[in-house]
């Protein structure tokens, strides 16, 4: 038998008007993980079955759900969502990997996690993301991971609509040691804890943590979309 071990982050959250959505987990697997605290905004997803779009409405988004697309590269897929014309709208783009990844619920019990409200999945479940680092990001709908691609790779495609997630503002404060995130009303660990854990030694860690002023940190979740006001 063998341990796994993990970098780890321990998250804040306040009380603002930044919010990340919840998982979607809601059993808890042990103390003071996910399911126990259930933090984040609530999930709410519709299908329109006669356009083929579902509606984020915790966040604003605007899904296409009408067709399964045909693979293509990335510069493709960029094409392809900006000449979409569905709903009689035309300002369809490939999404980013944070709003990919927000159509992931985490809370379920057997592949694919993608939310329930999409009918459409394609066998090629990775699906282009408009970020890059040289490569590609993607999400794999299937699994919730994002991964890296090479551009010219065939992936499949889901466009979005409405205001692009904004990337984050950080605010580092180098007394307290931590990192204040104002679009999601986070303040994240900053102390240079390197020490490799496991899943259930670091819930214990962040649990424990007393730092800039502040006592009831957790382990951070899986998703940090960013709500759009």
């Amino acid at each position: 038998m063998f341990r796994v071990s993990y970098l780890l982050f321990c998250a804040l959250p306040l009380l603002g008007a930044g919010v990340a959505l919840q998982t979607g987990q809601s059993v808890s697997y042990s103390p003071f993980d996910d399911g126990t605290y259930q933090t984040g905004l609530e999930r709410h997803f519709e299908r329109d079955d006669e356009l083929g779009i579902v509606y984020d409405r915790a966040i604003g988004l605007e899904w296409q759900d009408d067709v399964n697309v045909t693979d293509k590269n990335q510069s493709e897929a960029v094409a392809y969502c900006e000449d979409l014309v569905l709903n009689e709208h035309t300002d369809w783009r490939l999404p980013g990997v944070e709003e990919l990844k927000s159509i992931v619920n985490y809370g379920n019990s057997a592949v694919p996690l993608i939310e329930s409200s999409f009918v459409q999945l394609a066998s090629q479940t990775i699906y282009w993301s408009i970020d890059n680092v040289g490569n590609s990001f993607a999400v794999n709908l299937r699994t919730g991971q994002d991964v890296l691609v090479v551009p010219t790779a065939l992936r499949s495609v889901r466009c979005v609509r409405a205001d692009a997630f904004t990337a984050s503002s950080l605010s580092p404060d180098r007394d307290t040691q931590t990192v204040y995130e104002a679009n999601n009303d986070l303040v994240w660990q900053d102390n240079n804890h390197t020490a490799l854990l496991s899943w259930s030694n670091s819930i214990d860690y962040c649990e424990a943590l007393a730092l800039g002023g502040f006592t009831n940190w957790r382990l951070a979740g899986l998703q940090k979309a960013i709500r759009n006001n």
